[in-house]
Protein backbone atom coordinates (compact mmCIF):
# COMPACT_ATOMS: atom_id res chain seq x y z
CA UNK A 1 0.00 0.00 0.00
CA UNK A 2 2.54 2.63 1.06
CA UNK A 3 4.74 1.74 -2.26
CA UNK A 4 1.23 2.91 -4.18
CA UNK A 5 1.11 5.90 -2.28
CA UNK A 6 4.34 6.49 -3.07
CA UNK A 7 4.03 5.71 -6.80
CA UNK A 8 0.45 7.66 -6.97
CA UNK A 9 2.34 11.07 -5.45
CA UNK A 10 4.85 10.86 -7.25
CA UNK A 11 2.76 10.54 -10.89
CA UNK A 12 0.85 13.18 -9.34
CA UNK A 13 4.45 15.80 -8.79
CA UNK A 14 5.25 14.53 -12.31
CA UNK A 15 2.50 16.27 -13.89
CA UNK A 16 2.09 19.01 -12.17
CA UNK A 17 5.91 19.78 -12.90
CA UNK A 18 4.92 19.43 -16.42
CA UNK A 19 2.23 21.32 -15.95
CA UNK A 20 3.57 24.20 -14.77
CA UNK A 21 6.88 24.20 -17.14
CA UNK A 22 4.39 24.10 -20.26
CA UNK A 23 2.68 26.75 -18.34
CA UNK A 24 6.03 28.90 -18.18
CA UNK A 25 7.15 28.22 -21.65
CA UNK A 26 6.49 30.86 -23.72
CA UNK A 27 5.96 28.84 -27.05
CA UNK A 28 3.63 26.36 -25.32
CA UNK A 29 1.64 29.18 -23.63
CA UNK A 30 1.08 31.20 -26.97
CA UNK A 31 0.35 27.87 -28.80
CA UNK A 32 -2.34 26.90 -26.00
CA UNK A 33 -3.54 30.68 -26.18
CA UNK A 34 -3.93 30.80 -30.01
CA UNK A 35 -2.46 34.54 -29.84
CA UNK A 36 0.93 35.86 -30.19
CA UNK A 37 1.24 39.13 -28.12
CA UNK A 38 3.36 41.63 -30.10
CA UNK A 39 4.39 44.96 -29.03
CA UNK A 40 5.45 48.13 -31.19
CA UNK A 41 5.33 51.65 -30.89
CA UNK A 42 3.39 52.34 -33.53
CA UNK A 43 4.55 55.40 -34.88
CA UNK A 44 7.78 54.24 -36.61
CA UNK A 45 6.67 54.15 -40.70
CA UNK A 46 6.75 52.51 -42.57
CA UNK A 47 7.49 49.94 -40.06
CA UNK A 48 4.70 50.06 -37.67
CA UNK A 49 2.34 53.20 -37.60
CA UNK A 50 -1.93 54.20 -37.86
CA UNK A 51 -2.71 55.44 -41.29
CA UNK A 52 -5.54 57.57 -42.84
CA UNK A 53 -8.28 55.03 -41.90
CA UNK A 54 -6.39 54.79 -38.39
CA UNK A 55 -5.66 50.71 -39.00
CA UNK A 56 -2.63 50.03 -37.45
CA UNK A 57 -0.04 48.86 -40.64
CA UNK A 58 3.42 48.83 -42.23
CA UNK A 59 5.95 46.56 -43.02
CA UNK A 60 6.68 45.41 -39.28
CA UNK A 61 2.67 44.65 -38.67
CA UNK A 62 3.28 42.68 -41.97
CA UNK A 63 6.26 40.76 -40.70
CA UNK A 64 4.46 39.39 -37.43
CA UNK A 65 1.17 38.22 -38.72
CA UNK A 66 3.35 36.25 -41.28
CA UNK A 67 5.67 34.88 -38.23
CA UNK A 68 2.32 33.90 -36.52
CA UNK A 69 1.16 32.07 -39.23
CA UNK A 70 3.96 29.85 -39.85
CA UNK A 71 4.55 29.05 -36.07
CA UNK A 72 0.96 27.84 -36.34
CA UNK A 73 -0.27 31.08 -33.99
CA UNK A 74 -3.93 31.58 -35.07
CA UNK A 75 -3.98 35.74 -33.94
CA UNK A 76 -1.62 38.38 -33.04
CA UNK A 77 -2.92 41.06 -30.53
CA UNK A 78 -0.69 44.33 -31.28
CA UNK A 79 0.35 46.38 -28.33
CA UNK A 80 1.36 49.90 -28.29
CA UNK A 81 4.08 50.89 -25.99
CA UNK A 82 6.86 53.55 -25.99
CA UNK A 83 10.25 52.57 -26.93
CA UNK A 84 11.47 52.44 -23.47
CA UNK A 85 8.99 50.89 -21.64
CA UNK A 86 9.31 47.56 -24.57
CA UNK A 87 11.92 45.99 -22.75
CA UNK A 88 10.77 45.96 -19.17
CA UNK A 89 7.45 44.96 -20.79
CA UNK A 90 8.86 41.86 -22.29
CA UNK A 91 10.59 41.13 -18.85
CA UNK A 92 7.00 41.82 -16.96
CA UNK A 93 5.57 39.52 -19.51
CA UNK A 94 2.97 42.25 -20.39
CA UNK A 95 3.63 41.02 -24.30
CA UNK A 96 5.54 38.30 -25.73
CA UNK A 97 7.51 39.95 -28.47
CA UNK A 98 8.94 43.27 -29.97
CA UNK A 99 9.23 44.25 -33.37
CA UNK A 100 10.11 47.95 -32.55
CA UNK A 101 14.00 48.23 -34.15
CA UNK A 102 16.24 47.29 -31.17
CA UNK A 103 19.69 47.01 -31.91
CA UNK A 104 21.63 43.88 -30.83
CA UNK A 105 23.68 45.35 -27.75
CA UNK A 106 25.57 43.34 -25.21
CA UNK A 107 23.84 45.37 -21.95
CA UNK A 108 20.39 44.30 -23.74
CA UNK A 109 21.69 40.94 -24.35
CA UNK A 110 21.62 40.43 -20.33
CA UNK A 111 18.16 40.61 -19.75
CA UNK A 112 16.37 40.14 -23.08
CA UNK A 113 17.15 37.36 -26.00
CA UNK A 114 17.05 38.35 -29.75
CA UNK A 115 15.74 36.91 -32.97
CA UNK A 116 17.98 36.68 -36.09
CA UNK A 117 18.66 40.28 -37.23
CA UNK A 118 15.27 41.46 -39.53
CA UNK A 119 17.07 45.05 -40.40
CA UNK A 120 20.35 46.22 -41.29
CA UNK A 121 19.56 49.78 -41.70
CA UNK A 122 22.25 52.82 -41.93
CA UNK A 123 21.40 55.75 -39.19
CA UNK A 124 21.74 59.37 -40.38
CA UNK A 125 21.80 63.22 -39.72
CA UNK A 126 18.54 64.51 -40.63
CA UNK A 127 18.29 68.72 -41.29
CA UNK A 128 16.01 70.56 -42.94
CA UNK A 129 16.44 71.40 -46.65
CA UNK A 130 18.83 74.12 -47.31
CA UNK A 131 20.13 73.97 -44.51
CA UNK A 132 23.98 74.25 -44.77
CA UNK A 133 25.25 74.24 -41.52
CA UNK A 134 25.40 70.77 -40.54
CA UNK A 135 27.20 68.49 -43.08
CA UNK A 136 29.79 66.80 -40.34
CA UNK A 137 29.58 65.15 -37.02
CA UNK A 138 31.41 67.59 -35.49
CA UNK A 139 29.21 70.12 -36.65
CA UNK A 140 26.40 69.13 -34.13
CA UNK A 141 28.51 71.09 -31.89
CA UNK A 142 25.85 73.72 -30.16
CA UNK A 143 23.18 72.49 -32.07
CA UNK A 144 19.39 71.00 -30.83
CA UNK A 145 19.55 67.24 -32.00
CA UNK A 146 16.89 65.11 -32.40
CA UNK A 147 16.63 61.81 -31.51
CA UNK A 148 13.68 58.75 -30.49
CA UNK A 149 13.58 58.11 -26.34
CA UNK A 150 15.34 55.25 -25.34
CA UNK A 151 17.35 54.63 -28.51
CA UNK A 152 20.80 53.61 -28.71
CA UNK A 153 21.23 57.11 -29.86
CA UNK A 154 20.93 58.57 -26.65
CA UNK A 155 23.55 56.52 -26.04
CA UNK A 156 25.84 57.73 -28.87
CA UNK A 157 25.44 60.88 -28.84
CA UNK A 158 26.51 61.27 -25.01
CA UNK A 159 29.58 58.81 -25.93
CA UNK A 160 30.89 59.92 -28.87
CA UNK A 161 29.69 63.65 -28.57
CA UNK A 162 30.66 64.06 -24.71
CA UNK A 163 32.82 67.13 -25.07
CA UNK A 164 30.58 68.79 -27.48
CA UNK A 165 27.71 71.23 -26.51
CA UNK A 166 24.48 69.25 -27.35
CA UNK A 167 21.15 70.03 -26.68
CA UNK A 168 19.39 66.53 -26.92
CA UNK A 169 15.97 66.27 -27.23
CA UNK A 170 14.10 62.83 -27.20
CA UNK A 171 10.89 62.22 -29.05
CA UNK A 172 8.08 59.52 -28.81
CA UNK A 173 8.44 58.92 -32.25
CA UNK A 174 10.06 59.84 -35.20
CA UNK A 175 7.65 61.58 -37.05
CA UNK A 176 7.04 64.23 -34.03
CA UNK A 177 10.96 64.80 -34.03
CA UNK A 178 10.68 65.23 -38.20
CA UNK A 179 8.31 67.25 -38.26
CA UNK A 180 9.25 69.62 -35.23
CA UNK A 181 12.92 69.60 -37.43
CA UNK A 182 10.83 70.38 -40.60
CA UNK A 183 9.12 73.94 -38.97
CA UNK A 184 12.51 74.57 -37.19
CA UNK A 185 12.09 73.41 -33.37
CA UNK A 186 15.51 70.94 -33.54
CA UNK A 187 18.67 72.06 -35.60
CA UNK A 188 19.05 68.65 -36.67
CA UNK A 189 17.26 64.70 -35.84
CA UNK A 190 19.59 61.51 -35.78
CA UNK A 191 17.21 58.77 -37.17
CA UNK A 192 17.30 55.40 -39.77
CA UNK A 193 17.30 56.30 -43.46
CA UNK A 194 14.75 54.41 -44.69
CA UNK A 195 12.53 54.91 -42.07
CA UNK A 196 13.22 59.01 -41.68
CA UNK A 197 13.17 59.36 -45.78
CA UNK A 198 9.77 57.36 -45.85
CA UNK A 199 8.05 59.99 -43.26
CA UNK A 200 8.79 63.05 -44.99
CA UNK A 201 7.94 61.62 -48.07
CA UNK A 202 4.57 60.75 -46.90
CA UNK A 203 4.27 63.92 -44.72
CA UNK A 204 5.82 65.92 -47.60
CA UNK A 205 8.21 67.23 -44.48
CA UNK A 206 10.95 69.48 -46.26
CA UNK A 207 14.04 67.46 -44.63
CA UNK A 208 16.98 65.68 -45.87
CA UNK A 209 19.60 63.18 -45.06
CA UNK A 210 23.10 65.22 -44.55
CA UNK A 211 25.58 62.73 -43.32
CA UNK A 212 25.71 58.98 -42.15
CA UNK A 213 26.47 58.16 -38.55
CA UNK A 214 26.61 54.66 -39.09
CA UNK A 215 24.85 51.23 -39.72
CA UNK A 216 22.50 48.83 -36.82
CA UNK A 217 22.10 45.16 -36.70
CA UNK A 218 18.35 45.62 -35.78
CA UNK A 219 16.64 42.38 -34.27
CA UNK A 220 13.21 41.38 -32.26
CA UNK A 221 13.14 41.21 -28.91
CA UNK A 222 11.39 38.03 -26.39
CA UNK A 223 12.14 37.33 -22.87
CA UNK A 224 15.32 35.98 -21.33
CA UNK A 225 15.90 31.84 -21.61
CA UNK A 226 13.05 31.41 -23.73
CA UNK A 227 14.89 29.03 -26.60
CA UNK A 228 12.16 26.99 -27.96
CA UNK A 229 9.91 30.14 -28.66
CA UNK A 230 13.44 31.44 -30.25
CA UNK A 231 13.68 28.11 -32.12
CA UNK A 232 10.19 28.37 -34.02
CA UNK A 233 10.74 32.27 -34.62
CA UNK A 234 13.95 31.86 -36.05
CA UNK A 235 12.71 28.68 -38.05
CA UNK A 236 9.28 30.84 -39.46
CA UNK A 237 11.80 34.06 -40.37
CA UNK A 238 13.99 31.96 -42.14
CA UNK A 239 11.09 30.57 -44.32
CA UNK A 240 9.97 34.12 -44.77
CA UNK A 241 13.33 34.99 -46.11
CA UNK A 242 14.25 32.15 -48.16
CA UNK A 243 10.82 32.19 -50.12
CA UNK A 244 11.41 35.46 -51.18
CA UNK A 245 7.94 37.04 -48.95
CA UNK A 246 10.26 39.19 -46.86
CA UNK A 247 11.95 40.68 -50.35
CA UNK A 248 8.23 41.26 -51.45
CA UNK A 249 7.43 42.94 -48.42
CA UNK A 250 9.87 44.88 -48.50
CA UNK A 251 9.00 46.15 -51.62
CA UNK A 252 5.74 47.18 -50.73
CA UNK A 253 6.87 49.09 -47.95
CA UNK A 254 10.53 50.22 -48.97
CA UNK A 255 10.17 50.80 -52.64
CA UNK A 256 13.91 49.72 -53.92
CA UNK A 257 15.04 48.62 -50.51
CA UNK A 258 15.23 44.82 -50.52
CA UNK A 259 15.70 43.92 -46.85
CA UNK A 260 16.74 40.73 -47.52
CA UNK A 261 19.81 41.33 -49.56
CA UNK A 262 20.53 44.26 -46.98
CA UNK A 263 20.57 41.49 -44.03
CA UNK A 264 22.77 39.21 -46.79
CA UNK A 265 25.17 41.95 -47.49
CA UNK A 266 25.81 42.76 -43.53
CA UNK A 267 26.48 39.06 -42.84
CA UNK A 268 29.04 38.41 -45.01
Amino acid sequence: MRRAILLALSIVLSVAASAAAAQDDLLARVEAAGTLRVANTQGHAPWDFLDDDNRLTGLGIDLANELAARMGIGKVEFVPARFPDLIPGIQANRFDLVIAGHTITEERSKIVDFSLPYMAIGTSVFVRTGDERIRTLDDLDGKSVGTLAGSITEGYLAAEHGDKKLDVRAYENATLALSDLAVGRVDAVIYSDDAGAYIARINALPVVRAVQVNREINAMVFRKGEDRFGQALNAAFRSIIDDGTYSSLSAKWLGSVDMAAELKKAAD
